[in-house]
């Protein structure tokens, strides 16, 4: 009763790096003369990309959007401090590792679909040590859309050779739920990540989790 396939997003649903981009964030304004804001802040940031996540932080410093040449120097400076703090402070959620064990000895093909850059993806998985558990690995630039458009989770699944209707995606956030319906498959979210303020009763998925052992047992018993 397993799905065909369970993808999962990363930051957020499992890891919490929050603390590794809050410190590169921080060290970015501090760079260019802004304050620093602290990761509770950053948390609230997190979830549609470094673009995204710079923007909101120059916004907040200066009260409004920045220009171009202010993004573009603002987001080459965040990649490098993030490169330097990729995995110093980041860590896997409670029981995600047993649970990646569990679906891997059940046979269940797993990937990773997350809006983070490539630069990043691959070695965040490397150093939370559990890169060898996906079969797929879908970053934020790998295709020409990201969450919340399918085509990353679509492509995900193809990679595995699993059939949307007969697989889920795990995430976090709106983007998440929203990505999962418009590939048709089932959406799951975690409450213990980065939900950019939004209430997720308010969303269309198949189930809110608050830990790794309830999200197992739904998967064990997976029906949409």
């Amino acid at each position: 009763m397993f799905p065909d396939a369970v993808l999962f997003d990363l930051d957020g649903t499992l890891c919490d790096s929050a603390p590794d981009m809050a410190t590169a964030l921080d060290r970015t304004l501090e760079a260019i003369g802004e304050n620093a804001v602290g990761v509770a802040v950053v948390r609230g940031w997190v979830g549609d990309g470094v673009g995204v996540l710079v923007e909101r932080a120059l916004t907040n410093a200066r009260g409004r959007a920045p220009d171009p040449s202010e993004q573009d120097a603002a987001v080459d400076r965040f990649l490098t401090e993030y490169q330097n703090h990729l995995c110093v402070d980041s860590k896997l959620y409670p029981g995600i590792s047993e649970l990646l064990e569990e679906l891997a000895s059940r046979g269940v093909p797993l990937g990773v679909v997350t809006n983070k850059p490539a630069a990043f993806t691959q070695p965040l998985l490397d150093a939370l040590g559990i890169a060898s558990a996906f079969g797929s690995v879908i970053s934020g630039d790998t295709c020409s859309e990201r969450k919340p458009h399918p085509l990353p989770v679509l492509t995900a699944l193809s990679e595995l050779g699993a059939t949307p209707a007969r697989s889920v995606l795990v995430g976090d956030s709106p983007n998440d739920a929203m990505s999962a319906r418009a590939a048709a498959t089932g959406a799951v979210l975690m409450t213990w990540g980065y939900n950019v303020g939004v209430d997720l009763s308010t969303l269309d998925t198949d189930g809110l989790f608050d830990d790794a052992g309830s999200l197992s047992r739904r998967l064990a018993d997976w029906t949409t």
